[in-house]
């Protein structure tokens, strides 16, 4: 049996992205790509907050540090690292944590509901926070992204920062959990 060792994280500048993200002249003037196993973990600007969300998720569920100071220190080191997350992208991050702390129980239950045999807190924290954060984009009417998206998303979150088999276990049960979602979803007046 093989031991997976820890992951490279390379830092680099993507000069086809030479462009400024917020007003502030504080951040630099481009974006900063992060690159995992040659995967860019911030392809677009929701797929960015995406990635800092579920950063903030991983980091909150490992450690004894609140889900604010947690964010605070994270947009902290962004700026620093020269990745520029705009005011805009602070809200959706915080908007994103704050659904899936707030729901979840609920979104647990919905896990657990499609994916019987593999219960929620022995899942790997990664999978586990993937699936918060796809469902509860999924459920919470603030944020309106059409199902594809947030399926695709949660495929690219597991491809970059989980297991081998994460993208396709991350799949199936939001698959699952989906159509669940639908059936259960009231149908819309005319």
């Amino acid at each position: 049996m093989s031991q997976m060792g820890p992951r490279k994280v390379r830092y680099e500048i993507d000069p086809s992205r030479n462009r400024k993200l917020v007003d502030s002249s504080a951040l630099p003037t481009h974006t900063t790509v992060i690159s995992v196993n040659g995967k860019n973990a911030y392809e677009g600007r929701r797929s960015h907050y995406r990635a800092v969300a579920l950063q903030c998720l991983y980091e909150q569920e490992t450690s004894e540090h609140t889900p604010s100071q947690v964010m605070l220190q994270r947009f902290q080191s962004l700026q620093e690292a020269g990745i520029a997350v705009s005011v805009e992208g602070q809200r959706y991050v915080r908007q994103l944590v704050a659904g899936v702390m707030e729901d979840r129980l609920h979104l647990d239950a919905c896990i657990e509901q499609v994916a019987r045999r593999f219960p929620v807190d022995t899942l790997p924290c990664i999978d586990r926070n993937i699936l918060r954060l796809a469902l509860c984009e999924v459920k919470r009417q603030e944020f309106d992204t059409p199902i594809k998206v947030v399926i695709s998303e949660a495929i690219r979150l597991a491809e970059c920062y989980g297991s081998d088999v994460s993208p396709r276990f991350v799949h199936g049960v939001l698959g699952a959990a989906l159509k669940v979602h639908a059936a259960e979803a009231p149908e819309p007046a005319s």
